[in-house]
């Protein structure tokens, strides 16, 4: 069985925090690395 990882509308268009203080692509990262364990992900 695969498992898909379906990241819906991230808002990824640079680094570091945005206007209301989210750093998205660390959350990203950080998502990432958190499930990097999880077999079958695609």
């Amino acid at each position: 069985m695969t498992r898909v990882l379906h990241l819906s509308d991230t808002h990824v268009s640079a680094a570091g925090p945005d206007e209301d203080g989210v750093d998205a692509v660390a959350a990203l990262e950080g998502l990432l690395h958190d499930v990097r364990h999880v077999p079958d992900l695609d």
